[in-house]
């Protein structure tokens, strides 16, 4: 099979919708030929601090319109040639140094800005018709202000507020 380098790399040889699109096509038809039909990608995640250990090098990068732009592509090229994507992680990772998957990792921007950042990308990747949405271990202060046994906060995977109050029915996302 073909051997793409890391979504940071490609973003950055990438200067074109077009480009975006024929990778996630070839994505698409190599998978479908050894019998897959969905794809846990792309990430649609911003790269907002460097030491974030998930986000680093599977992020498209750290500017919102270009993320939206080469995600939705690459999406809507799996999604054209038979594979099913899954945007993720929602609500949004690469604010936080912390790995999601060992302990909750927080999006702590304010609402205004996460509607500017990553609302906006996840907003781009469903309108173009996104089959899956991925939550991540993250929480999201402005909406959730619970928290779990021991003071955690209550990360978007438990989180009725960020699922359904958010994802759901503010966002539209079915």
């Amino acid at each position: 099979l073909t051997s793409f380098p890391n979504l940071l790399a490609l973003a950055a040889m990438m200067d074109s919708r077009e480009a975006a699109y024929e990778y996630g096509r070839w994505t698409a038809l190599e998978a479908c030929q050894l019998g897959f039909n969905w794809s846990f990608g792309p990430v649609a995640d911003l790269s907002l601090n460097w030491l974030n250990p998930i986000v680093s090098i599977r992020s498209l990068g750290e500017s919102p319109e270009r993320v939206a732009e080469l995600a939705g592509a690459i999406l809507q090229g799996c999604q054209d040639h038979g594979l099913s994507s899954t945007v993720k992680h929602f609500p949004g990772d690469g604010v936080d140094f912390r790995d999601q998957h060992l302990c909750v990792s927080v999006n702590s921007l304010s609402e205004t800005a996460w509607r500017e950042s990553f609302g906006r990308v996840f907003e781009s990747c469903f309108a173009r018709g996104v089959h899956a949405v991925m939550a991540g271990h993250i929480a999201l202060p402005w909406i959730e202000k619970g928290v779990a046994k021991g003071g955690v906060p209550l990360p978007a995977t438990t989180s009725p507020r960020i699922l359904t109050d958010l994802l759901r029915d503010r966002m539209k996302y079915e």
